[in-house]
């Protein structure tokens, strides 16, 4: 993903969702200022393979108040291909997500 980048629009903040051990957000491009309607996050789906991104108002929320990341074609309620936590959160988009409001996912 070293290029990936390049191919990317630049209006946008982009985020990697690592679904490891850590389940951490590593953004692509530090210079853009991440904001509510900016933030983009690209992860991946075990269920179709393929690559998805999430804008802020596709996550959704789980009863623990972890983040849930949601194929787009696997909408049932409690399904989700990745999550991080609050305490997980890069501290720039810390505030983004404690203001935002998310849909339930429980």
């Amino acid at each position: 993903m070293q290029n990936l980048q390049d191919y990317l629009s630049t209006e946008y903040s982009w985020w990697v969702f690592n679904e490891g051990d850590d389940n951490l957000l590593i953004a692509l491009d530090a210079k853009v200022k991440p904001t509510a309607k900016n933030l983009r996050i690209i992860f991946p789906c075990p269920n179709c393979g393929e690559y998805h991104v999430a804008k802020l108002k596709d996550i959704k929320i789980d009863d623990t108040g972890d983040y849930n990341f949601c194929c787009p074609e696997h909408t049932e309620l409690g399904e989700y291909e990745g999550y991080i936590s609050l305490d997980d959160m890069p501290e720039c988009l810390e505030k983004i997500f404690k203001e935002a409001s998310f849909e339930k996912n429980y």
